[in-house]
């Protein structure tokens, strides 16, 4: 199973595009704030999606779209103006893309990073994240993330200030999987419920049944720092 860098510090810093679009600062967590519509439903920032060979997507973002940035673990592609298949609303705040997976992506790659970048020293730049859950991952949870509490299955996403405390539950006792990040770690009484306080960046928890052999991915980004916020009528 390979797991995809999806911190936005890590991810867009090999693009070339901090010398055009000046206001990003690369010792920053930021909040993923791009509107993502993933075949018809739209959340903020975070997307996790069941494995298929397609998705229809549609973002938009809080400043004029003037590059778009679009990376899996096997490829890493800047739009401009001028892609042929550059689809674009008239008020440059919206595009529309189908992420075809590849082969190579359907194998090893679990996620699509987005970046929405607007030119200007007070440019509003977004990110997002789209999570693809792997074959195994199927056994269901009850996530605790701020206000929300939704019942997931084989994959959590949440986001948050970095420093809160968020939850993850489950209906069995399971086990966790060493994670690479020192500063990511759980918290649990009972194997069944645990706690998390978010690290800046991304973390990645991996949760098994072992009678079972079903796997929970959950993956928590803690962001320090906040661009303009979006709202989407």
């Amino acid at each position: 199973m390979i797991i995809v860098c999806l911190a936005a510090l890590t991810l867009f810093s090999s693009c070339g595009l901090f010398d055009y679009f000046e206001s990003f600062d690369t010792e920053k967590y930021y909040k993923k704030s791009l509107k993502l519509k993933v075949d018809g439903q739209w959340v903020v920032g975070m997307a996790a999606v069941q494995s298929k060979s397609s998705y229809e997507l549609e973002f938009k973002s809080p400043g004029k779209i003037s590059n778009i940035s679009l990376r899996t673990c096997s490829d890493d592609e800047v739009l401009t103006p001028d892609t042929s298949f550059w689809q674009i609303f008239k008020d440059k705040k919206r595009f529309e893309y189908t992420y075809k997976r590849t082969p190579l992506d359907s194998e090893k790659c679990s996620g699509l990073d987005i970046g929405t970048y607007e030119k200007g020293t007070k440019a509003r730049h977004s990110f997002g994240s789209i999570y693809i859950a792997e074959s195994d991952e199927v056994m269901p949870a009850r996530l605790e993330c701020g206000k929300s509490i939704v019942k997931t299955t084989g994959i959590s996403v949440c986001q948050n200030a970095a420093g809160l405390i968020q939850r993850i539950n489950f209906d069995r006792n399971v086990h966790t999987l060493t994670n690479k990040r020192s500063e990511c770690f759980l918290k649990s009484r009972d194997q069944k419920s645990f706690e998390v306080f978010l690290a800046p960046g991304e973390c990645n928890f991996y949760f098994i049944d072992k009678s079972s052999g079903e796997l929970h991915r959950f993956v928590t980004y803690g962001y320090t720092e906040v661009f303009q916020e979006i709202h989407l009528e």
